[in-house]
């Protein structure tokens, strides 16, 4: 019989094992759930989107979607809730009686690149999507003391607000983000790792060339447009980063 795995060697093993196979395991058993938090937790790539959690391989989604119910549908439904004295008037076609119903879901993929879909779970009406978000964001990092992150990715667009637990810290190599406030996520990345190896952002804002948390990074990865080459020679002047990326670039003719 093969003898079990010592409490030191199973904290090891567990902090090792790739972030999505982790958490498979501590769902399923009870015995490592109660202390998997207490263990250093890496993740080669967590990103954050519009109701939506990446992390390494695996994707959740939170969404809503409008059903509209078929003419039958209609029907048998009307049908149903007649009682006695009700009479049926003609409704063919009269689109007042046709329901629309939201439908809200959480879509799970289990490969990033292709996302494949795994399965789709419809979720309780009183729940919303960012409900269900920050739900399974404290599920997966709430109360975890060193969460160690290669790329943190920030893609929120259409949604102004970032769904994490309270007080939280990353431990980042390198930051990405989107058209959100790159200054805004400072408070979430652990200052035992300044300075990041890069910082990208995809909306340049006029503060940034003064601002000391994304100029402390050794690299600095700018996507941009709509500036004259006499602005951005004049702010590359003032960044202080070692390096200094500038992609997708279209420089607009300065106003004589």
């Amino acid at each position: 019989m093969l003898q079990a795995l010592s409490y030191p060697s199973l904290r090891v093993v567990l902090e090792q094992l790739e972030a999505s196979k982790r958490f498979h395991i501590s769902a399923r058993c009870s015995t490592i759930s109660r202390f998997d938090k207490t263990i250093p937790l890496r993740i080669d790539r967590l990103q954050f989107a519009d109701n939506t959690i990446s992390l390494n391989r695996i994707i959740f989604q939170f969404g809503s979607i409008s059903v509209l119910e078929t003419e039958e549908q209609a029907r048998r439904r009307i049908q149903e809730s007649l009682t006695p004295g009700d009479i049926l008037l003609d409704y063919k076609n009269d689109e007042r009686i046709i329901k629309v119903e939201q439908i809200k879901y959480l879509k799970y993929s289990d490969d990033y690149q292709s996302q494949r879909q795994r399965y789709t779970r419809r979720l309780p009406k009183n729940v919303t999507p960012s409900d269900a978000l920050k739900t399974l964001s404290n599920f997966i990092l709430e109360q975890r003391k060193d969460i160690k992150v290669a790329h943190l990715n920030i893609w929120n667009h259409s949604q102004n607000v970032l769904r994490l637990p309270q007080n939280i810290q990353f431990q980042v190599r390198g930051l990405r983000a989107a058209k959100n406030d790159v200054k805004l996520l400072k408070q979430i990345v652990d200052p035992s790792c300044f300075p990041l190896v890069f910082i990208r952002v995809e909306a340049w804002k006029e503060e940034y060339s003064e601002d000391s948390f994304l100029q402390s990074s050794n690299e600095l990865i700018v996507y941009t447009t709509n500036n004259s080459t006499e602005y951005w020679f004049a702010t590359l002047l003032k960044i202080k980063n070692l390096s200094v990326q500038m992609r997708e670039i279209f420089f607009l003719k300065a106003k004589s």
